[in-house]
C-alpha cells in the first residue's frame, strides 16, 4: 500500500482521482494523502484546494508535464507515488524509474 499519491492529472480528472484517494482510504482505515501536482495556470483550482498537499511544477508555458525531470523531482521531493487516470506522465515515470534500475 501507499500513504502519499501524486495526482498527474488536471482539472475533473484530478479531483475524482482526489475523491477516490479519500474513499479507499476510508475503506481500508489507512491514511492516504493525496498531492497534486500543478502548474502556475492551475495554482488556485479546484483540485488543487481539495487535495491535501500541493507542488508547483513551474509554468506552464515549459510544459513540465511532459519534462521526466520536474516529474521524477516532485515525486521524490514530494514523496508521493505517481497516479494517473488515463494520461500517460505516470506511465512515462514508471517506464523511465524501470529502466534507470535496469529492469525494463
Amino acid at each position: 500500500m501507499f500513504s502519499r499519491v501524486a495526482i498527474v492529472n488536471r482539472g475533473e480528472a484530478a479531483m475524482r482521482l482526489v475523491h477516490a484517494v479519500r474513499d479507499i482510504a476510508a475503506e481500508t482505515g489507512t491514511r492516504i494523502e493525496t498531492v497534486a501536482l500543478h502548474t502556475d495556470v492551475d495554482r488556485a483550482a479546484g483540485f488543487v484546494r481539495e487535495a491535501d498537499h500541493s507542488y508547483d511544477l513551474g509554468p506552464a508555458s515549459a510544459r513540465p508535464y511532459l519534462d521526466l525531470e520536474v516529474l521524477e523531482r516532485a515525486l521524490v521531493e514530494s514523496g508521493a507515488t505517481p497516479r494517473g487516470s488515463a494520461g500517460g506522465s505516470s506511465r512515462r515515470t514508471r517506464r523511465s524509474r524501470s529502466c534507470a534500475s535496469g529492469s525494463a
